[in-house]
């Protein structure tokens, strides 16, 4: 599995993990819930400066974005 969807499960693993939907999500990060399903589906790949945003907005580290789990990878 490529990258970007590999990364966009891990978003919205995180995402529902803290009970936020893609609207709350971009909201916090300052993204468009359009862009949030984008990354979460693997269309596109947030810009390397959004990442700080997104970590934040899910309470986690920026490297925590990128620990994908087995059972995403499959």
């Amino acid at each position: 599995m490529e990258i970007r969807a590999l990364f966009g499960k891990r978003l919205r693993t995180l995402r529902m993990r803290n009970g936020m939907t893609q609207d709350g999500l971009g909201r916090i990060a300052l993204l468009s819930a359009v862009a949030i399903s984008n990354i979460e589906r693997g269309v596109c790949a947030p810009a390397f400066w959004r990442l700080t945003g997104l970590a934040r907005a899910l309470r986690v580290d920026v490297y925590e974005l990128f620990v994908f789990d087995r059972e995403i990878q499959q």
